[in-house]
């Protein structure tokens, strides 16, 4: 068992590098790719992590964390998490769409994919 101290919080395994959703395999790095391909350049970091809220108990559904750029900023939250996830919903498969909802943040990074994990 790895374990990794994130004070105050401890990773008793590293993340997964794919989510099963619906009995799919999901690379949360496809996701994240998509969102960046975005023409409109609305958001400069983001990370996906599978949360609760699937159909079962146990069940993972993929979840964005966004960092805005400055376009995106001054088009506003809303208008940016509405139009990402159109754009995920035009280029991906039904189950790899962000069901577990997009969220502005500050920053992103290790730290957070770790505590995105351990809250998960």
């Amino acid at each position: 068992m790895h374990r990794l101290h994130v004070t105050p919080w401890y990773c008793t395994e590293p993340s997964q590098d794919t989510l099963k959703i619906s009995g799919m395999q999901v690379s949360p790095v496809e996701i994240e790719n998509t969102l960046l391909a975005h023409p409109d350049k609305l958001i400069i970091d983001v990370s996906v992590a599978g949360v609760s809220g699937g159909r079962i108990s146990d069940e993972r559904v993929p979840r964005a964390w966004i960092v805005l750029s400055p376009a995106g900023t001054a088009l506003g939250e809303k208008e940016v998490i509405l139009r990402l996830d159109a754009w995920v919903q035009e280029r991906l498969s039904r189950y790899k769409w962000l069901r577990g909802g997009i969220a502005c943040v500050e920053m992103v990074g290790v730290f957070f994919a770790f505590l995105v994990f351990f809250l998960s």
